[in-house]
């Protein structure tokens, strides 16, 4: 987990190199607070984990009045430039994890927080913006990518479709069937389903079971019923 999210794709003018004070290699006590972008011994190492798992180690040379210039925050906690691009070993350019490893001499090794790049827009609604009682984490609306489409919200095309309105007397439910019948007729459907019976009930007629039944049942006398239900029973498994 990161120390510290900040912005990928800006130039950085902080980086903390260190976690905490850089301490004297002679009594493990005294805080070392003259380290200069040139001191001697000084090795400083760019750790990278990207979002994918790769892992890369890039030394780092300080520089004053470069694209890495090194600072001191006081109390021994030094800070580094970044740029977005244009740096001849690192830039902030890249998503992930990256954090300082270092040393030089007269001072213990040290190491420097894991820091997060992500997008600005991430840090901001997530650190920076304002808490919505509304939506949760500020922010805009849903992007209209996500409206109309699969999985996304149902919207009004024609526009100004007003909820409270459908409970008024020109669009309440017999209103919505009268237009859903008109269409039906109007499209050739209704129709359709009228003729599709009567083709159903021609079938049973012609292939002899309509009648047959109505015969049956007519003649049957008291096993009418009987005959009656042989024959649908005919007519199921058939």
């Amino acid at each position: 987990m990161a120390d510290i999210w900040m912005d990928v794709d800006t130039a950085l003018t902080n980086v903390p190199m260190n976690i905490m004070p850089l301490i004297d290699d002679t009594d493990f006590k005294t805080i070392e607070t003259g380290l200069v972008y040139n001191s001697a011994g000084l090795s400083l190492i760019w750790n990278f984990t990207n979002t994918a798992g790769i892992t890369t180690g890039t030394p780092v040379v300080p520089t004053t009045g470069g694209v890495y210039d090194m600072s001191d925050s006081t109390y021994g906690v030094y800070r580094l430039e970044i740029p977005a691009s244009g740096g001849a070993s690192i830039n902030n350019d890249t998503e992930g994890f990256g954090w300082f490893t270092g040393e030089a001499l007269g001072i213990l090794p040290w190491r420097g927080p894991v820091i997060g790049f992500r997008a600005a827009a991430l840090n901001n609604l997530l650190i920076d913006d304002a808490y919505s009682t509304t939506r949760g984490l500020a922010g805009t609306a849903l992007p209209n990518a996500a409206a109309d489409a699969a999985g996304g919200l149902a919207i009004s095309d024609a526009g100004g479709l007003d909820l409270d309105a459908m409970n008024t007397a020109a669009v309440r439910l017999t209103a919505v069937r009268a237009a859903v019948l008109t269409d039906l007729i109007d499209g050739g459907r209704l129709d359709l389903i009228l003729d599709a019976i009567n083709v159903i009930a021609a079938d049973w007629t012609d292939a002899g079971r309509l009648d047959l039944i109505l015969d049956t049942a007519a003649a049957g006398g008291g096993g009418g019923t009987t005959n009656v239900t042989a024959h649908v029973t005919d007519i199921q498994t058939e």
